[in-house]
């Protein structure tokens, strides 16, 4: 599975034709300088790394591919984005409070227009 296909899962009681128009939209009204580097897709790859080090499996990567998607065009707010992470990652709490720390430093400080 992973992010070559990171179109989408549901999210929030949208379907993936509602989703995939909501991102396309969002991503229109990015700072040009935010949208090269949500473009670049860097941030992906910072994703995985996360993914293997904390030893995710599909349905988790696909959570979390999602929601930052939507965390970073500022679709859903940060304290959701945590909420959603802490409810269906179905990890301990102290491995998602350090995945949301990673993610955090390695890519919301990167591109989010937070």
């Amino acid at each position: 599975m992973g992010y070559g296909s990171l179109w989408l899962p549901i999210s929030n009681g949208m379907d993936q034709v509602q989703l995939q128009e909501k991102i396309s939209l969002y991503y229109q009204k990015l700072p040009e300088e935010t949208k090269v580097l949500f473009a670049g897709m860097s941030w992906i790859e910072t994703l995985k790394e996360i993914d293997t080090k904390y030893s995710l499996n599909d349905e988790q990567i696909q959570t979390l591919g999602t929601e930052t998607t939507i965390l970073l065009l500022s679709i859903i707010s940060p304290d959701d984005y945590e909420q959603t992470l802490r409810n269906n990652l179905n990890l301990e709490e102290e491995k998602v409070t350090q995945i949301l720390k990673d993610i955090n430093e390695k890519i919301i400080n990167d591109v989010s227009p937070l």
